[in-house]
């Protein structure tokens, strides 16, 4: 185990992370349900910090913990740029806080990695990441990379409208880069220089998307992919029956017709000759 990730400043980093997010939530539903409109409530669950009593050496001193979701987990969003299929439930909302609390707090840093439980009137969600441009939010704070990273993969919908957010446009997204250059080149998370692990999780950063797909975040992005995919073949596969069991119906429709037409003029033919013959 990693006891750089178990230390008492990485815990607590996650707090952190869960109290910004929080703070902006609580700004975000009021100026959503301020303005009259009838919508789900964004809401974070509390984390707590706990720290271990004795000499135990086999179990990490730290850790932080929140209380369990019932429901369906759903990932809306992760801290290096990946965004969940729109068919989610309240998904443009969610995806609209990550907006929101780069505008609300200056663009000093993002409330990403938005997961949880949707329900009716809300979305409970857990585990927030902040990504800033100083890395001061934990190990899971991937700095510039994951800050602009995830606002690349953003795509404003109505909520971002409704609210008044300025569109992350490609010349926007440039300017923002352009300001950012200055910390990309900036030490990694500054807490964790103390610990002699530290060089494992330099190298771990550096290669997050690729780690993270192997993570059980990961396995759940890949799923929902999978999903989304099935859905979309599906689909096309009953379009397409639709349209090759209505052209044969119309071809038929038309053979019909033409074996009807044959028919009745052979008929009136005969009916001439005999006619004819009678006469």
């Amino acid at each position: 185990m990693n006891s750089a990730l178990n230390s008492p400043v990485a815990v607590e980093a996650h707090a952190k992370s869960t109290a910004i997010a929080r703070y902006f939530a609580s700004r975000f539903n009021g100026r959503l349900h301020g303005q009259g409109e009838r919508l789900a409530s964004l809401l974070f669950v509390p984390c707590f910090l706990y720290e271990v009593e004795g000499d135990s050496t086999d179990e990490p001193k730290c850790f932080a913990a929140e209380r369990y979701l019932p429901g369906v987990f759903l990932k809306y969003n992760s801290n290096s740029g990946y965004v969940a299929d729109s068919l989610l439930p309240h998904n443009d909302m969610v995806q609209a806080f990550l907006h929101f609390s780069f505008e609300e707090s200056g663009g000093k840093f993002i409330v990403a990695d938005l997961q949880g439980v949707a329900r009716d009137n809300e979305v409970l969600l857990t585990d927030p990441q902040v990504l800033s441009l100083t890395r001061d939010y934990g190990p899971g704070d991937l700095g510039v990379t994951g800050y602009l990273r995830c606002l690349r993969a953003h795509r404003c919908g109505r909520t971002c409208q409704h609210l008044g957010l300025t569109p992350i446009s490609s010349s926007r997204m440039k300017r923002i880069e352009s300001s950012t250059g200055s910390h990309a080149s900036g030490s990694s998370w500054q807490h964790v220089h103390s610990v002699n692990s530290f060089g494992d999780w330099e190298r771990l950063s550096e290669h997050a998307a690729a780690v993270y797909t192997m993570s059980e975040g990961g396995l759940v992005e890949q799923n929902l992919h999978l999903e989304s995919f099935t859905v979309c073949v599906l689909i096309y596969v009953n379009i397409y029956t639709y349209f090759v069991l209505y052209h044969l119906y119309i071809i038929r429709q038309l053979h019909v017709n033409a074996t009807l037409k044959i028919i009745t003029k052979f008929h009136l033919t005969g009916e001439i000759s005999c006619n004819f013959h009678s006469l």
